[in-house]
């Protein structure tokens, strides 16, 4: 088994031992889930055949149409 080494505050450290958990157990299950999240977007990623200026156009589309969303929610009041 690896060892994983990492920094916290003096804070969070005091607020981790005054609960009775066990920390080691719930930050390798928090890696493990998010390992799998990004494999699963990777993998999607990697069949998309969307451009970086298709997604960037999508999201101008987006945008403003949230923008004339809000514009009239806005003037409504």
């Amino acid at each position: 088994m690896t060892e994983l080494r990492i920094d916290i505050s003096d804070d969070l450290k005091r607020k981790m031992l005054e609960l009775s958990v066990n920390w080691d157990s719930v930050i390798a299950a928090f890696i493990a889930d998010k390992v799998s999240e990004w494999a699963r977007l990777r993998s999607i990623a990697l069949k998309s055949k969307l451009t970086e200026e298709g997604a960037l156009e999508i999201g101008r589309k987006i945008n403003e149409g949230l923008s004339q969303k809000y514009k009239k929610f806005i003037l409504s009041k």
